[in-house]
């Protein structure tokens, strides 16, 4: 059906985030008449919750998205006033680059990169539900100030974060909200629920927020940043703002005792139990650490600036849904916090997710084709996991326009394909945190070598920008001359890597010649060399993985007479007819062992093809 120009767009995203501004810029840098639909223009790329980016595993992500021609990492590195390697002192495949933002800077940029991406249009507006024609998502009905608008597309692309039927939590006040004063998205719950789409509950907190000058920071240890800062782009070069300390502090036995004698007014289980949905086991609130670990005596704080020309601190590790009298009296037993002014208090946010075995790996819904799904709508928490998914939404949305080939990222090529894997392949029991542990190859997936392990791909579907494109290629030529001058040493350097002896200064004392390139593509050398041995083997085990994903399954397979599979695998088998073992693998409902038993009958059909 063609419907007026006007209203037609080939991508529309729903949600002004992280996931959705990687999304609709994504779409709109390949040429696609892209929207963008948020409630606020004002609050895109607002950081609703720690004014920072990066870290374990996330660091990797952002880095991959800058690799992958997207916003996130360029506008942290223009907006960070403090650069920090996490886990310096481990090996490089498991460092985290971090930065603390400058919430109005990052908030002003990305904004700019979106009024000035070509083929994108923003516009204020209350989705109120999915247009479905033919089976597929059409396009939205979408509530503005002025009228109620059908606006049909190609595809859509959720991206509600925590707005699906969220609700805010403090003490036992219970309100509406997708973010402190701002109005969930109630009616397209109800329609997802409708269309039957697996949904469930999830949670996370955020801590209060305090005046800067009303803090001491004499009372606490001073954190500073590294001198030289590790850049999360390709494009950066060089530190844009003045930079701020962090300030160490931490709870002690008054503080506990305080929680402990509140937790009758927490909304949390052990609490009046009104919020019994699991939240991020990696960052619990401060309630559930004096439950969880009560046995410590101390929990560490982390006090963050919120910007260059801000007041506003934010204690990273304080996260509490307690009453505002409670809150205040738990901030003030805390070394350093003892006058500190309360601008926000914290709050818990409850809201609702899609099971994601519901998607496939181009985060395209299985129950309602040309529908994405991205961000914490998936199960995820974290601006990085977020804006990584939205990225690669917005990307599969156009290819399938055009009918070009999806983009070859799996678990051994990037994080970004560590998680997509993850979330449509397991159960979800809590909100999903991307860390190091997560990737099996982790030894090639560092953030060092992200540039040429994705831009390439990122080319080949037209996503990367010109200026971008021109850094890649002057990266290429850079790393084509060292490898010529360090090519007659390679042996001896390759060497003293692995012995833990090499460094840039002395591998510039042995080729002066060295002194031309920066630290940080040196620095890249010396841990390939170091993790050479390592990598090799895991060469080994992708070929062996690739091998074994793409082991064809006959079209009209009975399934039944594997007798190892279960009735529910069974189903989801003859419903997919999937035509190989890594297809078969990502379905819901299959389990290991029925993984293993179609590898063994894969493999049979391999070794004695029907004549």
């Amino acid at each position: 059906m063609k419907h007026p120009e006007p209203h037609h767009y080939d991508v529309i995203t729903v949600g002004g985030g992280h996931a959705g501004c990687e999304a609709a810029a994504a779409a709109a840098r390949m040429g696609a008449r892209s929207l963008l639909l948020t409630h606020r223009i004002d609050t895109i790329g607002a950081l609703s919750c720690n004014p920072s980016i990066g870290g374990l595993g996330k660091g990797h992500l952002v880095c991959e998205i800058d690799a992958m021609g997207g916003l996130m990492g360029f506008i942290a590195d223009r907006s960070a006033i403090h650069f920090k390697v996490l886990n310096k002192s481990k090996g490089t495949a498991v460092q985290g680059p971090r930065a603390q933002i400058d919430r109005s800077f990052y908030k002003k940029h990305m904004l700019h990169a979106l009024k000035t991406q070509k083929h994108l249009t923003i516009m204020e507006g209350d989705v109120q539900d999915l247009i479905i024609e033919q089976g597929r998502c059409a396009g939205v009905l979408v509530k503005t100030l002025e009228q109620r608008k059908r606006l049909y597309s190609h595809a859509v692309i959720l991206t509600t974060g925590t707005f699906l039927q969220g609700e805010i939590h403090i003490g036992q006040q219970t309100t509406p909200g997708g973010r402190l004063h701002e109005k969930p998205s109630t009616k397209l719950a109800l329609t997802l629920k409708a269309r039957h789409f697996p949904l469930k509950r999830l949670k996370t907190g955020t801590p209060p927020r305090l005046k800067a000058s009303s803090i001491n920071p004499h009372a606490m240890n001073t954190q500073n940043g590294d001198e030289q800062p590790r850049f999360f782009s390709i494009l950066s070069d060089k530190a844009q703002n003045p930079h701020m300390p962090c300030f160490i502090t931490e709870t002690n036995p008054s503080t506990h005792e305080k929680i402990r004698n509140a937790l009758r007014f927490s909304p949390l289980p052990y609490g009046r139990k009104d919020v019994n949905a699991p939240g991020p086991r990696y960052c619990p609130s401060l309630e559930e650490k004096v439950i969880r670990f009560h046995t410590r005596q101390h929990h560490t704080l982390f006090i963050e600036p919120e910007g260059i020309d801000s007041d506003v601190v934010y204690p990273n590790g304080l996260s509490m849904s307690l009453p505002e009298t409670h809150q205040r009296d738990i901030i003030h037993s805390i070394k350093g916090l003892e006058k500190a002014h309360v601008t926000a208090f914290g709050y818990c946010i409850e809201y609702s997710c899609v099971d994601a075995r519901s998607i496939t790996h181009q985060l395209e819904s299985r129950l309602l084709p040309h529908l994405y799904l991205a961000g914490q709508i998936n199960g995820t928490t974290g601006y990085e996991e977020a804006a990584a998914q939205g990225l690669v939404a917005g990307i599969h949305a156009v290819l399938k326009q055009r009918g070009q080939k999806t983009l070859p990222i799996d678990r051994a090529n990037s994080y970004i394909g560590v998680m997509i894997d993850d979330l449509t392949r397991y159960p979800l029991h809590e909100p999903y945190r991307m860390l190091t542990s997560r990737a099996e190859y982790r030894l090639r997936l560092r953030t060092d070598n992200a540039t040429e392990r994705l831009t390439a791909i990122a080319i080949d579907a037209h996503c990367i920008n010109v200026p971008h494109k021109r850094q890649f290629e002057q990266r290429k030529k850079q790393l084509h001359d060292i490898n010529r001058l360090i090519k007659p040493h390679q042996e001896t350097l390759a060497k003293q890597a692995r012995q833990h002896v090499l460094t840039v200064d002395a591998m510039r004392q042995t080729l002066p010649a060295l002194s031309a390139f920066s630290d940080a593509l040196l620095e890249k050398y010396i841990a390939d060399w170091r993790y050479a041995p390592y990598v090799e083997r895991q060469d080994a085990d992708i070929a062996a993985m690739r091998y074994d994903d793409a082991l064809p399954l006959p079209p009209h397979m009975d399934y039944t007479s594997l007798g190892a599979l279960s009735t529910e695998c069974i189903e989801a088998l003859e419903q997919a007819k999937p035509t190989t073992l890594g297809s078969a693998s990502r379905l819901p409902g299959i389990t290991p062992a029925a993984v293993i038993a179609l590898l063994r009958h894969a493999k049979k059909i391999a070794r004695h093809p029907d004549p």
